[in-house]
């Protein structure tokens, strides 16, 4: 149906930064996105279990955890799914690592919005 097809891609912020969080948020759900935030990996893990988003926005370090272990897992379970990885720690090598694991995309803090918009939009 043509409802269906109006539905908005959906998307998850995996940051353990509340402010990244909610600045994202706000910008993604005033261009119409579903969007939905996970404060860390265990979080992310659980949304995950249940969901399946059209795009996640990853930061590489998280309290809990490695943001390249959920790519890891996400590589065999939800394929269809973009990761644009969003790192401060803008090494060349986790960048590397994660766009051998599948990442769709890297972008390093500090970010323009405008960023994040142009990258969940491709």
């Amino acid at each position: 149906s043509t409802e269906e097809a109006a539905v908005s891609a959906q998307v998850l912020i995996v940051d353990d930064e509340a402010l990244i969080r909610q600045s994202l948020q706000t910008m993604l759900a005033r261009e119409g996105f579903a969007v939905s935030a996970a404060p860390s990996l265990r979080a992310a893990q659980e949304h995950l279990r249940d969901n399946t988003p059209d795009v996640i926005l990853l930061d590489l370090v998280l309290e809990d955890g490695e943001g390249l272990d959920l790519l890891r897992g996400l590589r065999d379970r939800a394929r269809e799914t973009k990761v644009v990885v969003i790192s401060a720690h803008g090494s060349i090598e986790s960048a590397v690592a994660a766009m051998k694991l599948g990442a769709y995309d890297f972008i390093r803090k500090p970010f323009e919005l405008e960023e994040i918009l142009t990258a969940v939009r491709k």
